[in-house]
Parts: structure tokens; sequence; C-alpha cells
């Protein structure tokens, strides 16, 4: 068995435990299924999976197809591929995904032309199969790559019929996150997203497709569900979805969002509005208290909520009470910003 190094994973422990099995054991026969179905919530518990069956293999290969991109993971280089070579193929269909048997075709015929064969491969891998995806019982017998493992998002799956394709599959069940392991998904999620648009400065306004946080986008979606899950953390989904409205010049959603995110960032332990306080006095020494977190998810978006108030069009024209309450919110978001000495301006 491939050495796993690093911290134990942390879902449903049989699934993984089987599936490593299956993949690296020294006997494969034919007497195993061929055909895994595996049930995930989050992108992020596919991500672990891969890790650990992917254990200590080395990315050899990797392409992206309109339909899918796809990697193949080896101990052995391309030019050293042998009998004995232990090999993982991996498979993520695109949203316009729709027809796997052509996808199928597409990738063996590559395979061929890189020199990868079947006995170069112990298993494979396919992400992203949505009910739009064509496939029937035989698109996955026809390609002699056992076993094939199908990681479907539930959130799609939990009401719909399983695609005829995946009738004759060994369905493992759900991954799973205990309630703390959301909690820490959820807050490395924030943490990075904050970090992200500190890195950014002030001058940009990156977009989110290339976080993967537009709304249509799986990691969203994933945040959404672990929001809803947990019952709270609304205000970072306020954020994301006042940055969008903004970007689409839609002025009045975008501002109803900030001022929503900004109420859940300000609330403060013991009762205390760090927002009251900083317009109070901003060289409280209350403000001591706040941490460094907070603070800057706070200047972030007070900052935010200035650039929109004065980006409005009806502004352009002659002072207004928004513009003069979009300079204010600019000047508490630099205060925040200097007591942190962060975020050149």
């Amino acid at each position: 068995m491939i050495n796993r190094p690093g911290l134990p994973f942390p879902t449903f422990h049989p699934v993984v435990q089987r599936l490593t099995d299956r993949l690296w054991s020294s006997s494969r026969n034919g007497n195993q299924p061929g055909l895994y179905c595996v049930r995930c919530d989050y992108q992020a518990q596919e991500q672990e999976l891969l890790a650990q069956l992917q254990g200590n293999l080395k990315l050899r290969w990797h392409q992206v197809f309109f339909q899918f991109t796809a990697a193949y993971y080896s101990d052995l280089a391309l030019a050293d591929l042998n009998g004995k070579a232990k090999g993982l193929l991996c498979l993520w269909l695109a949203p316009q995904a729709q027809d796997l048997e052509n996808i199928l075709n597409l990738l063996a015929a590559t395979l061929i032309n890189l020199g990868i064969q079947p006995s170069h491969i112990n298993g494979a891998m396919v992400f992203g199969l949505t009910p739009a995806v064509k496939l029937t019982a035989a698109t996955f017998q026809q390609h002699q790559i056992p076993p094939w493992i199908v990681v479907l998002p539930t959130a799609d799956y939990q009401q719909r019929q399983i695609p005829d394709g995946l009738a004759t599959a060994t369905d493992l069940g759900e991954i799973t996150w205990s309630p703390q392991a959301l909690k820490d998904f959820w807050q490395r999620t924030e943490q990075d997203y904050f970090q992200k648009l500190a890195a950014a400065g002030p001058l940009t306004f990156p977009d989110h497709h290339y976080w993967d946080l537009a709304p249509n986008q799986r990691r969203y979606q994933d945040l959404d569900l672990a929001t809803k899950t947990l019952g709270d953390g609304t205000g970072l989904l306020c954020f994301i979805r006042g940055r969008q409205a903004h970007q689409d010049q839609q002025w009045q959603t975008a501002q109803q969002a900030y001022q929503e995110s900004l109420r859940h960032y300000c609330r403060g332990e013991q009762g205390i509005d760090w927002l009251k306080v900083l317009r109070d006095n901003p060289n409280s020494p209350l403000l001591e208290q706040l941490s460094l977190s907070q603070g800057q998810r706070l200047a972030m978006i007070l900052f935010h909520l200035g650039l929109l108030l004065g980006d409005r069009p009806q502004h352009y024209q002659a002072p207004s009470p928004e513009g003069e309450q979009a300079l204010q919110y600019l000047r508490l978001s630099r205060c925040l910003w200097e007591r942190q000495e962060q975020w050149a301006w």
C-alpha cells in the first residue's frame, strides 16, 4: 500500500480505506467490482479523497480539453512506464460536458498517444458528473480500467434517480464531515477569501470567477450549503453577493448586501458594536480588543461600502448625503487599516 503522509483524513474512513485497498492491493483480480460510486457534499471533500488515494504518486500529465480536464499520477515518469507502474487517472468534467462516452473515447486515444496503457492505471476517478451528462450501462464497461470511481455531488443526486450507467456500481455511500470539520472548512474559506482581497489592494476589483465564487460556481455553492448547515456565517455570503452586485452595477442590491454583512461583522462579544465604537472615537482604547481578523474584515466591508456609494452615477454631478457617507466609510476603513499597518494607501 502506498504511504500517505500528512494529517489524518477527517472524513468517513471506511470509504477511503476500501478504495485505497482496492487500488493499491498487490492482487488485482476480476472478481472485484469495477465500478464504485461515492457521494460528497463539498468539493473540498473530493480534493481530500483524491489526496488520500493519490498518496505519494506524482503528477505526470495534465491537459485541459473543452469538456473536461484530465490528469495522470504515477510513481514512474511517462518514459519509464512498465507493467509494475502504479498509476491513477483523474477526469474532471466541465459544466458544459454532455456525452461521457465521447469524452472517454477521446481520453483513451490521448492516453495511447502518450504511451499510457491500461496496465499502467490502477484506477480512474471521475468528478463533476451531473444529471445533464449522458451515459449508458456500457459507457464504463468498454474501457478496461477497473475500477472506475465516480464521485457524485450529493446536492445534484440526493433527490434524483441514479443514471442507468451507474446502476451496477457498488455504492459506498456518502463522505461526511463532523460539525467541527465543517466549521473548520468554513473558517478556512473565510480567511482565504479576505486574505486574497487584502493582497489585491484597494486599486483592483478581483472577479469572483477567478476564485470559483461566482453564484453558479461550485465553491460558492459549497459555501452556501455550509452556511445553511451551520446556521451561521451569513455575513461572508452577503459580502460576496454584494461584491457581485457591485460589479454588475446593481447598486441597491449591492448596498443592502454590504450593509447586512457589516451588521454581522461589527458584532463583538458582550454586545459590543464595533462600528459604533469606531464612529464615536476612532482612537478608543476598546479597539485594542478588536481581533486582527475581525478588524480586517470590517475595514474591507467599510471600504467597499464607501467605494460603492462614491461610484453611483448620480453622485458624479453634485455632492450628496450618500457621497458624504461614502467618505465617512472610507475614513473609518482607513483608520482600521492604519491600526493594523496593512494595505498601502
